[in-house]
């Protein structure tokens, strides 16, 4: 009898546990730039096995950027991912149950109650008057929901497998970009007209819409223009240090690639929906002059009136207690008198380096009227082109003053003739400065030729 054996070969399976560890943030560092747009750099320290370690972190904005995040750690990063679904339409009305909705029906007829049941395309309604309204084709209806900031993003959640190059205490350095976060720089300047010498104190303007408190973060602020892929009123919060008499800077800027920045010394709490000023600097005594400013081109029509611009200007330098990067950012200005302050206008401030001269439009003049007579216009060829323009410029004021007079074209031109000398003359440019005796007027005349 033959006999047959059935041989089995075991094959021992290995199974490797990975075990989500947690991650501790030791501190936070916030980069904002003045266009919707941060980098959040945090130190963290997880525990790590001898084999291979799985992260799992949710402490986002929920305006992350993909694809910005990335781990730096002694060690290789098998696989990291992220999930940043969005709530479904039916989700999101789940988590209204309870709360009171309005039910517009396409023929425009208006329901209230509170919502009670969400499913696939269906709700049910428990009304005022005590009865119950079901909906099971929801096509062609709106939901108004009361009191409820919907959010149809998913607070993002990023995962790591980790082959660490050592177990147990390990630190690591994560990077991420988010949108929310900004950055404005806000002025306030005082102009004291008896002594022509103006104040100026400029704050860096914060704000949070991320989704995500900041807290107790080493900040830094950065002045320039980034190319990324990719303001209403608030109440401010101040945080100032103490100034001295005349100069007082908290930050001072460094050049950082081809922009500047500014690293705060002290750390800075920014919750979320917060807005927040922190100094950047102070300075008093800067002499400062006014004009006043009527600029004009072809396409002014004859027989319009108006008055003249308000023309603030000071120039950056250490003579005048300033002398470094002025980031541009909006400007408040107010008129000091012994007993008042008077809010005169405000306007915006472009970026000024050492040496530059910062001006701004801050309203218009209610005592100088501009008229322009007449604007003639004559073809010589058919690539020139004569203009002659008269203007009658009243000054009602009580006292000696004068009117920059500005003439812009997008072509290039040449004065023929004009009753007032230019005070510049640039090839699109004409800049005449017209002198007033107390409540006169003068016709101001001029010709330019205008090549097409």
């Amino acid at each position: 009898m033959k006999s047959s054996f059935l041989s089995l070969a075991i094959i021992p399976l290995v199974c490797i546990a990975i075990f989500s560890q947690e991650v501790k943030i030791n501190s936070t560092s916030l980069t904002l730039y003045q266009s919707n747009y941060a980098i959040v750099k945090q130190q963290i320290e997880f525990n790590a096995s001898a084999d291979y370690t799985r992260l799992v972190f949710d402490k986002f904005p929920k305006d992350l950027v993909e694809n910005s995040f990335n781990l730096l750690f002694d060690g290789e990063i098998l696989e990291q991912s992220i999930d940043l679904k969005k709530v479904d339409f039916n989700t999101a009305l789940r988590n209204a149950i309870g709360k009171e909705v309005n039910l517009i029906q396409p023929q425009k007829l208006s329901q209230k109650g509170k919502l009670v049941l969400v499913g696939e395309d269906e709700i049910a309604l428990n009304l005022d008057d005590g009865s119950s309204l079901f909906v099971k084709d929801l096509e062609g209806y709106s939901i108004l929901i009361n009191n409820y900031p919907l959010d149809y993003q998913a607070k993002p959640i990023a995962k790591w497998i980790l082959k660490p190059r050592r177990s147990g205490l390990n630190s690591a350095f994560l990077v991420y970009h988010t949108r929310g976060l900004s950055w404005t720089t806000k002025y306030f300047i005082y102009l004291d007209e008896q002594n022509q010498k103006l104040s100026i104190s400029a704050y860096a303007n914060l704000q949070n819409f991320s989704g995500m408190d900041f807290t107790n973060v080493r900040l830094s602020i950065v002045e320039g223009e980034i190319l990324t892929k990719s303001a209403p009123t608030y109440d401010y919060r101040m945080e100032k240090l103490a100034a001295t008499s005349e100069f007082s800077r908290s930050v001072a800027e460094t050049p950082s690639f081809e922009y500047y920045k500014y690293d705060f010394p002290q750390s800075v709490s920014l919750n979320d929906g917060e807005t927040k000023l922190l100094k950047i600097f102070s300075a008093s005594n800067v002499p400062y002059k006014k004009t006043f400013r009527y600029t004009l081109n072809t396409w002014t029509q004859p027989n319009t009136r108006d008055n003249p611009y308000i023309l603030v200007s000071f120039v950056n330098s250490k003579a005048n207690n300033l002398g470094f990067l002025i980031p541009r950012g909006q400007a408040d200005f107010y008129f000091t008198s012994k007993n008042d302050v008077e809010f005169v206008g405000q306007n915006n401030i472009r970026s000024s380096l050492e040496g530059e001269q910062v001006e701004t439009f801050v309203g218009k003049a209610t005592d100088i009227s501009i008229q322009v007579i007449s604007n003639e216009t004559r073809t010589i060829s058919e690539n020139l082109q004569e203009v002659r323009m008269e203007l009658l410029i009243k000054n009602f004021k009580k006292s000696e003053t004068s009117c920059e007079i500005e003439y812009l074209e997008n072509s290039s031109f040449e004065l023929v003739n004009s009753n007032i000398k230019p005070k510049e003359k640039q090839p699109q440019r004409l800049l005449f400065e017209i002198p007033w005796k107390p409540q006169s007027s003068f016709n101001f005349a001029f010709t330019v030729q205008i090549k097409r």
